[in-house]
């Protein structure tokens, strides 16, 4: 069995069910906002539409069973994601998304001031701390979206965004809630400061009982090492496979154990159509083709650490 724990699927819209013109290459994903920014801006006021049958239909073609389940952007609220995993039980499970206080919004702020920032920052915080608790007990909501750190926090020291990030991560802690913290680059402008996830050891140190999954595990390039030594000193963390490679993989299973690492692809509505120089499930699998694992090795990190760390066994 395959679980697939990173899907950015809830909230898709109408303006971004075909991208089979826009989209061939890795590249193409990436520049998308820049090349075409009245998409984003319809992706944002359109109302959702279920993709679900796409995604199954990917599933079927490369043998994924199960998959974990967020917001794309859109209008989709954790509502939202809460009926698609009803709509699908037991093979979708749900995470809680947390929005921020969106870099776009403080850019747009006329005029700027810092004291506006923080009040808008602190009011973020504090509503994604709400919004964990209200979701928790909801059926089939398993843990806290990808988390991006910008949204919350302009702080630079570690210590310093461990405070700002206590309102969520006291909540995580209370529940027992796995969360994940996005490393690596990104489409979306503003957050590249954050990419580098030496940060996360504070959080990860203050809060060893919450299990914190470094997505992209540094996205292939030297973030990696840097989340190597995150994961080494805490064993609270975890990484998913999405963008990596195959070296980083068997260096992340030699070094931690493949129980440490779950399997993911980020399928979006965008990422979907990448097809140059195989399609999106077929690259994320390459990693773990290339990483020479035992077929025991393979197993925990397609589904077992999935399995635990969520709590969606069979």
């Amino acid at each position: 069995m395959i679980i697939d724990t990173h899907i950015h699927m809830v909230g898709a819209s109408a303006s971004v069910s075909d991208l089979s013109d826009k989209i061939k290459r890795v590249e193409d994903v990436v520049s998308l906002n820049v090349r075409y920014p009245d998409l984003m801006k319809a992706r944002l006021s359109e109302d959702p539409i279920d993709m679900s049958g796409q995604l199954f239909g990917d599933w079927e073609r490369h043998g994924i069973q199960k998959g974990v389940v967020q917001t794309t952007p859109g209008r989709a609220t954790n509502d939202t994601v809460a009926q698609t995993v009803a709509d699908h039980k037991g093979t979708l499970y749900g995470l809680i998304n947390l929005r921020g206080y969106q870099v776009s919004q403080r850019r747009a702020l006329d005029p700027w001031t810092e004291e506006e920032e923080t009040t808008g920052l602190a009011a973020a915080r504090e509503w994604a701390a709400g919004e964990i608790t209200r979701c928790v007990e909801t059926p089939g909501m398993v843990g806290i979206a990808e988390v991006h750190a910008e949204r919350f926090t302009v702080s630079a020291h570690p210590e310093a965004i461990a405070r700002d990030f206590k309102p969520i991560m006291d909540v995580a802690s209370r529940y027992k809630l796995p969360i994940q913290i996005a490393t690596g680059w990104s489409q979306f402008p503003g957050g590249l400061y954050y990419a580098d996830p030496v940060w996360t050891d504070e959080i990860a140190g203050r809060y060893p009982e919450v299990p914190i999954i470094l997505t992209k595990m540094g996205r292939g390039l030297h973030y990696f090492d840097n989340a190597l030594a995150v994961a080494m000193r805490n064993t609270n963390v975890y990484f998913d496979t999405v963008s990596t490679t195959g070296e980083h993989v068997r260096i992340a299973v030699d070094k931690l154990g493949a129980d440490r690492i779950m399997f993911g692809s980020d399928w979006s509505p965008t990422w979907r159509w990448v097809t140059e120089p195989t399609d999106l499930y077929s690259m994320r699998k390459k990693p773990l083709n290339d990483a020479n694992l035992t077929p025991v090795e393979r197993e925990q990190i397609e589904c077992r650490t999935a399995e635990l760390v969520f709590g969606i066994g069979e």
